[in-house]
């Protein structure tokens, strides 16, 4: 019931307040910004809705893309498997593509996979590399970089967009803009 009841307070209010935001609305009072308050987090309640019912759309068709390309993946690979016996048939040794009227069916070498305890190998596999420390650190690759998060807040930006050092100096590669403060509206919890 109160519910309704603000609701309908807040409609009458809103009609008073954007008529005069159609004649150059200025917020000059508690009660002018307590309403644009309110009228920014309903548009922000309405964009958490808009962004979940986007989300769950977005996760259906996923969930229908995935469907329909698993069955479709499922059928190639039928096909090619009926294929490859034949095609391999049909090589005449030096080549590896059989062509068709409809299209070409080639054979690629592919490389092998290598796994440490069942998980893939990369660069930046912890026993690989105590391996090639130990074995052969000519493989070592070392890639140095800078702390940025804690070297920014020895910066000091200029007005003319240059970056001052904390020791005096002047970095002329690096430039800065600095922003206005932004605004941010959050529902107060009683």
């Amino acid at each position: 019931m109160l519910g309704s009841l603000e609701e309908n307070l807040d409609s009458y209010i809103g009609q008073a307040m954007e008529q005069q935001e159609q004649q150059g609305f200025t917020i000059d009072n508690d009660n002018k910004a307590d309403w644009a308050v309110r009228k920014i987090l309903t548009l922000q309640k309405k964009n958490e809705e808009i962004e979940q019912l986007a989300e769950l759309r977005i996760n259906q068709i996923k969930q229908w893309q995935e469907q329909e390309s698993a069955e479709n993946e499922s059928s190639i690979n039928y096909f090619i498997s009926l294929l490859a016996p034949y095609a391999k048939s049909q090589l005449d040794g030096k080549k590896k593509t059989v062509k068709m009227p409809s299209g070409n069916i080639s054979f690629r070498a592919k490389a092998p996979e290598f796994f440490i305890a069942g998980n893939k190998v990369d660069g930046k596999s912890l026993r690989l590399i105590d391996h090639i420390k130990k074995t052969d650190p000519e493989y070592l690759k070392i890639e140095e970089s800078v702390n940025w998060s804690e070297f920014k807040d020895t910066l000091t930006p200029l007005s003319t967009g240059k970056v001052l050092t904390n020791d005096g100096e002047i970095l002329d590669f690096i430039s800065a803009v600095e922003y206005p403060d932004t605004v941010t509206i959050k529902e107060r919890k009683l």
